[in-house]
């Protein structure tokens, strides 16, 4: 019983902790793992249990309401499976959507009598169906959904359910960017994005999208789908004892949801 308390209380402090100072936190890991990166590990110990705290910028990953209000079933799966193709194990996708209990307002269609846009490509409204991992993948244990060591890759590292659909061009990579942009700029662009530098003291996302040397209309595109900072986050925190690891998943989302900023889930 106390050792229970121990964790929910330890856990409670790391999210109060780790949500207050996100921002923080992802400058001063830049100085020792790479600028781009959407996450920051730390192993801690409270009295005589170990937490691993994994904190993520979901906003430098893709949203899969969006995806799925974008390419339907069909194309959401395919994403799934090019978004999980360089990891060590491949979760099966099954796709479980739930019933639409609110919508983002995402890209409001071009007045009726106007020429028809780029714009026209995005949904106006991104229907909020996906809200936990349990409605995408087939998994066991939550081991399965994540990885503590740094350098590995996990299968939802470059996907999301929440935030506002635009995606932070700071922290994410060349594939994450790809399953939101594919179809609308070329390939080319794409890796152009990716190889920005947030270092850069210039950099913004007004700078880059200056000096790519887009039209208008994608231009456009890309003030609607992308951004350079970020509202977001999630904390796993993953507590140790002698028999067992218990999961925890935090949410603090500031995007959307400003009367109901966080969501938990417990394993």
């Amino acid at each position: 019983m106390v050792r229970q308390v121990q964790l929910r209380w330890g856990a409670i402090s790391c999210r109060d902790i780790a949500f207050a100072n996100a921002g923080d936190i992802f400058d001063e890991a830049s100085e020792y793992q790479p600028i781009k990166s959407r996450q920051v590990r730390k192993p801690i110990t409270l009295g005589s249990i170990r937490f691993d705290l994994i904190l993520s910028d979901e906003q430098a990953k893709a949203n899969i309401n969006l995806l799925a209000a974008r390419f339907g079933a069909q194309g959401l799966t395919a994403a799934m499976r090019e978004l999980q193709a360089d990891q060590r194990e491949i979760l099966q996708v099954m796709l479980k959507p739930g019933k639409k209990h609110q919508s983002i307002d995402f890209a409001p269609k071009s007045r009726r009598g106007r020429k028809r846009s780029q714009k026209d490509k995005l949904p106006a409204t991104v229907p909020i169906v996906y809200e936990s991992y349990d409605q995408l993948f087939r998994f066991d244990h939550p081991s399965q959904l994540l990885r503590i060591k740094q350098e590995e890759i996990s299968p939802t590292d470059r996907i999301t359910f929440w935030g506002n659909g635009k995606l932070n061009l700071a922290r994410a990579d060349v594939e994450t960017l790809r399953s939101v942009l594919t179809g609308l700029v070329t390939e080319d662009q794409i890796v152009t994005l990716a190889n920005c530098d947030p270092a850069d003291s210039t950099f913004s996302l007004q700078q880059v999208i200056d000096t790519s040397e887009l039209d208008t209309e994608k231009a456009e595109l890309l003030t609607i789908l992308l951004t350079d900072e970020s509202e977001c986050f999630s904390l796993w925190v993953i507590g140790s004892l002698p028999t067992r690891r218990y999961y925890r998943l935090f949410i603090d989302d500031k995007t959307i949801h400003p009367g109901k900023r966080s969501s938990s889930f417990y394993w």
